[in-house]
């Protein structure tokens, strides 16, 4: 049986040729059937179709198309690989998909590969049968052959392709993926605040406002994790309705969520991204921080700090630990760097710029006695993380205050008020009752009860809550002559 397609260059033939016209080749030597590549060699050519999807995507997603990346990089590669005769792996190994259309070839790179998929990775596998046909190639009733005799060297070829495939996958899924272990910093002597210095783009200064949008305070943050994972003080967040994070690199972020807090240790995590509209950005590249251990710390060691004091961002101070101090459960390190408004939540380094603390708070009444918490008290909140908006966790540390007698008279009577003003005479009246029954001598609340109960035409009781409105009123009052001239007027008697 003669082949459909020429296995030099992949043109179609008919079924009388003698010669491919495309490329002029004989077609005497491809009157067998023709053998499928070796799984090495196909294997080695979906490892780089995979990476030119994961470039492409990645490339399509920083460009701005974000989360469609990697479906119109799918289609575009499909696109490109028809005309390479199946894949731009394929091609580069010299394979070719014996496909007799467009139509045919869609279907094989997109319902049958999601089929591929959809079979936990069985259909993928079925490449190891007899026939050496994944389930795609079933459903769309395809082969991969050689499209070309392979070369001495095409093993060595396939493999060297292998390794870099491989690597360079690896490392775009370490760049895409979860944040990894940060780095070893490099040893630097310690007298150099060097190693310092290298982190401030890893701190953050907060800003934070009220309801009204009003400035309120400021405070000091670091990030732990490069998706945005940072921590602060508990009192720094505890009464912002709206926080903007600073980067010392002048990136700006939004405080999200709030992911864990105690209260009693003073200390807060929470998760920094950008929302733009409707649409909330979450970062990926973030600088991070590493952790040290402050029970390695002596008193007497030298450690620095960077904080924003007083709102100057990225300030650097270095000092002694002049103590290691308990209260209770609690331990807290004494250190000689100052720690003033707007240093609280900054983070407290060793000399080799391991974050060993976080800024507190400072006594006012001794001189350069500042304290910092440990760092271990951030691995038992990382523990416990929990997803909460800034009005979640206000809410929770802050319960709605019980509203005194005044404020309830207030806003029901205000209620009242609107309901009269748009016509439900029948729900302000309920209102106005109720405040009588809140504050029983409440002149005012007769009154309006009373002209909701005339223009509902329910003389009698606009008459009794009149009588009432002037037993209680004042006799200056501007409404009391209006209504003893409304009884009069009815015919009623006036007290």
């Amino acid at each position: 049986m003669q082949a459909e397609f020429c296995r030099s260059c992949g043109a179609s033939i008919i079924s009388d040729a003698r010669f491919c016209p495309s490329c002029g080749v004989s077609l005497t030597a491809q009157m067998e059937t023709p053998k499928p590549p070796r799984l090495l060699i196909r294997f080695t050519a979906a490892l780089c179709d995979l990476l030119c999807w994961l470039l492409l995507s990645f490339g399509l997603f920083r460009v701005g198309l974000r989360w469609w990346a990697p479906v119109v990089a799918w289609i575009l590669l499909v696109e490109v690989g028809y005309h390479f005769r199946g894949s731009i792996g394929k091609a580069l190994f010299g394979l070719h998909v014996q496909v007799s259309g467009r139509a045919r070839h869609y279907l094989r790179e997109t319902l049958g590969k999601l089929a591929s998929m959809a079979t936990f990775g069985i259909g993928f596998l079925l490449v190891f049968s007899k026939e050496r046909l994944a389930l795609h190639d079933h459903i769309a009733r395809t082969h991969v052959v050689l499209r070309r005799y392979q070369t001495a060297g095409t093993e060595a070829l396939t493999i060297i392709g292998l390794l870099l495939c491989v690597g360079l996958i690896a490392y775009l899924g370490a760049r895409l993926g979860l944040p990894g272990p940060s780095p070893p910093l490099p040893q630097v002597s310690s007298d150099s605040l060097d190693v310092i210095t290298r982190q401030i783009p890893a701190v953050l200064t907060l800003h934070l406002y009220d309801a009204g949008g009003k400035l309120i305070g400021q405070g000091s943050g670091f990030i732990l994790t490069a998706d945005g994972l940072a921590v602060t003080n508990f009192h720094v967040l505890s009464k912002a309705y709206r926080a903007e994070a600073e980067l010392g690199n002048g990136r700006l972020f939004h405080v999200l969520r709030i992911r864990a807090f105690d209260p009693n240790q003073d200390v807060a995590l929470f998760q920094l991204g950008r929302q733009v509209g409707r649409n909330i950005e979450w970062p990926t590249d973030l600088p991070a921080l590493v952790l040290g251990n402050s029970t390695d710390v002596r008193v007497g060691d030298r450690i620095a700090t960077i904080t924003s004091p007083e709102g100057l961002s990225s300030s650097v101070t270095d000092g002694l630990v002049s103590a290691i101090r308990s209260l209770g459960a609690l331990r807290f390190l004494q250190v000689t760097a100052p720690i003033s408004p707007g240093s609280s939540g900054g983070p407290i380094f060793d000399m080799r710029g391991r974050v060993i603390g976080i800024a507190a708070f400072q006594l006012r009444e001794g001189q350069n006695l500042n304290f910092a918490i440990p760092v271990e008290y951030l691995s038992q909140l990382r523990s416990q993380l929990s997803d909460l908006t800034l009005d979640q966790f206000r809410n929770q540390i802050q319960p709605p205050r019980q509203l005194t007698l005044e404020d309830r008279c207030k806003r029901t009577f205000e209620r009242g008020l609107r309901f009269y003003r748009i016509g439900r005479y029948s729900d302000a009246v309920n209102e106005f009752v109720e405040v009588q029954t809140l504050r029983p001598t409440e002149a005012a609340a007769y009154y309006d009860a009373a002209l909701c109960y005339d223009q509902l035409g329910q003389t009698e009781e606009a008459a009794y809550h009149y009588t009432l409105f002037l037993t209680y009123a004042a006799e200056n009052d501007p409404a009391h002559d209006r209504a003893l001239a409304w009884l009069i007027a009815h015919g009623y008697r006036t007290p």
